[in-house]
């Protein structure tokens, strides 16, 4: 599983300890590694722990769901390679283990979206987590109705799909008293961390 409760308090006890020195902070951006689903209920309360992606698969299930979306189909659609597909997956293992997390389920968010929740109140979800995961549809950049399909899922359970450099969200109000930070902006990088980096290399130094 992922501890995010933990996580988050690590973030916390960072953005504490800057805030303590007064250092100048003019936005935080979040990665990670992005197909960890966290499902969220109406309330915003996390339901239970994200589960690792090895935790959800077997051969049984990869089975029961590629005869529901042959292998090329899904790599068609989504230009993901279908080893990384891991969302859809994750998806329909719950869904066919008979998740009551699933049931409760208002809100479906990724790792970094589910942090930047966390910290903002906003949720959102950014482009390169989406696709990352295997859920977008290539050619119009939109979740892939044919692959939710697939998993048993339904679009309205992911939040709005942001662009990269966008800006959706300030600390909350509790958050920014807290860490001393005020309410400074959270900036959407690529919330992938592989996309992060190829990102970064641009600007690292020769």
């Amino acid at each position: 599983y992922w501890n995010i409760f933990s996580a988050y308090t690590e973030v916390m006890q960072g953005l504490s300890a800057i805030g303590a020195r007064k250092v100048s902070v003019e936005s935080i951006g979040i990665d990670s590694w992005g197909p960890g689903i966290v499902c969220m209920a109406k309330d915003g309360s996390i339901l239970g722990l994200p589960r690792m992606v090895e935790d959800t698969f077997s051969e049984l299930v990869n089975a029961k769901f590629f005869k529901r979306m042959e292998k090329r189909v899904l790599y068609d659609t989504t230009g993901v390679n279908v080893l990384d597909s891991s969302a859809a997956l994750q998806l329909f293992a719950l869904r066919r283990s008979g998740s009551v997390i699933l049931e409760d389920t208002k809100h479906l968010l990724f790792i970094p979206s589910a942090m930047a929740y966390l910290l903002t109140g906003k949720r959102f979800c950014d482009l390169t987590s989406l696709s990352a995961a295997g859920l977008t549809d290539r050619t119009s950049k939109k979740i892939s109705k044919d692959v939710l399909k697939a998993c048993k899922a339904k679009a309205r359970r992911f939040p709005s799909v942001v662009q990269a450099g966008s800006k959706p969200g300030k600390l909350a109000e509790e958050v920014a008293q807290v860490t001393g930070l005020g309410r400074i902006p959270i900036v959407t990088v690529a919330g992938h961390d592989l996309a992060s980096a190829a990102a970064a290399v641009a600007y690292a130094p020769a």
